[in-house]
């Protein structure tokens, strides 16, 4: 401890006094911002002996330098002085700094006095009345945008929506009732496959359905690695039941061995299989590259649960009917060609395997076909897709394929 805050932790409660620490994610600043606002509320005025006499005395000061930060919770604070709690008087000095990524929260007092009084108000906040308890954001504590997305504004197929529902949003919407049916809620499920098949809408649509039951926290692999998977998951079950959403998890899980990946992934494992008390926190990670993840992640339940492999190549469950519903959501803007159907543009494209992306881009570009052939100069007061417009697209779109795949 520094002379400064000796000085006035002496000043304050004396030379003799109790001393209580704790450490807490930097991610929980809010919820510290309203302990040390509590705190300070019961701080009592200074009576008129203490300020003819307390320069005299030891363990009579008041003091109190809070550093309010722009974002509007304290970065620091350092108070003192008589505080009434439980209906009695503790002298007490209450000291919050940084600490690397974590709040560091100390808590002086009388020896006849409890600094757990004190510390209380802090735990009472980190774990029951958290601002961030039910809310969506990142793993720094600041809150997510998940925009307006619905089930409406993405076509999968029913299975895997089934998959998602069962493992991600009912433990949480339904924590208590599948708790009591004795079914484990810590589930964990890999969307995989191409880019541009939807996977981060998917992670935005679950996020949406669990809002208000439950934590959504969204965290890159360059903050996890910076973090560490003790604090990631500190904050995740502090905040529980919660979703942890990982994208390009296999940045985490390298099958290739390094040293310094080595204990990261077994940090990793270790929570996955409860050898760390994992508490009820759900994982929704995606990849475009599953081959490059370490088999050990993914090679039983109780790890990953369920692999959802979204795969355009994939007929069963991404054939006609699938690019049918792509095909519906981006057409909803534009008309067509009295002798054209939906289904008669899924026949145009059923054997190449576009993406979701793709499709919609196959819209997109059919449209300008149709700018082209009405004259962008002219009056367009409804623009008329046909067949013509869609297998020209197509066309275009096939070479901008092949351009990908042999990239």
């Amino acid at each position: 401890m520094d002379i400064f805050l000796t000085e006035k932790v002496e000043k304050c409660v004396g030379k003799k006094y109790t001393a209580m620490s704790a450490l807490y994610p930097a991610t929980f600043k809010l919820a510290i911002s309203e302990a040390i606002e509590e705190i300070y509320s019961k701080l009592q005025p200074r009576s008129i002996l203490d300020i003819l006499f307390g320069w005299l005395l030891l363990g009579r000061s008041t003091f109190v330098n809070i550093d309010r930060a722009k974002e509007g919770y304290i970065e620091t604070a350092l108070i003192g002085g008589a505080f009434k709690l439980k209906g009695k008087k503790i002298r007490a000095a209450i000291y919050v700094k940084d600490s690397g990524n974590y709040k560091e929260v100390w808590i002086f007092t009388k020896p006849a006095d409890n600094p757990k009084d004190i510390m209380s108000i802090f735990e009472d906040w980190i774990k029951n009345r958290n601002p961030l308890h039910k809310k969506v954001i990142n793993i720094f504590g600041e809150i997510e945008e998940l925009g307006g997305y619905s089930w409406k504004d993405i076509a999968i197929p029913p299975n895997f929506r089934m998959e998602i529902e069962e493992n991600l949003v009912w433990p949480i919407k339904y924590l208590d009732k599948i708790k009591n049916l004795n079914i484990n809620v810590a589930r964990g499920v890999l969307l995989e496959g191409e880019r541009g098949m939807g996977k981060t809408t998917l992670t935005k649509i679950i996020g949406r359905e669990i809002k208000g039951h439950g934590t959504y926290i969204r965290a890159r692999p360059s903050d996890i690695q910076k973090l560490g998977w003790d604090y990631v998951f500190e904050v995740a079950k502090t905040l529980a039941p919660s979703l942890l959403c990982i994208e390009d998890i296999e940045n985490l899980t390298p099958s290739t061995k390094t040293p310094d990946m080595g204990a990261f992934l077994t940090d990793f494992l270790d929570y996955l299989d409860g050898v760390k008390e994992r508490g009820d926190v759900l994982i929704l990670a995606t990849t475009n590259e599953p081959d490059l993840m370490d088999l050990r992640v993914i090679d039983r339940p109780g790890r990953i649960d369920r692999r959802l492999r979204l795969d355009p190549k994939d007929k069963k469950n991404f054939g006609k009917e699938w690019k049918m519903r792509v095909l519906s959501i981006h057409l909803k803007n534009f008309g067509l060609d009295k002798n054209l159907r939906i289904k008669n543009i899924a026949d145009i494209i059923s054997e190449i395997p576009y993406t979701g992306a793709h499709i919609k881009e196959l819209v997109y570009t059919a449209a300008l076909q149709a700018l082209r052939r009405e004259g962008i100069d002219g009056k367009l007061d409804n623009l008329i897709l046909t067949r013509e417009d869609f297998e020209k697209a197509n066309e275009i779109l096939k070479l901008q394929l092949k351009i990908q795949y042999s990239g």
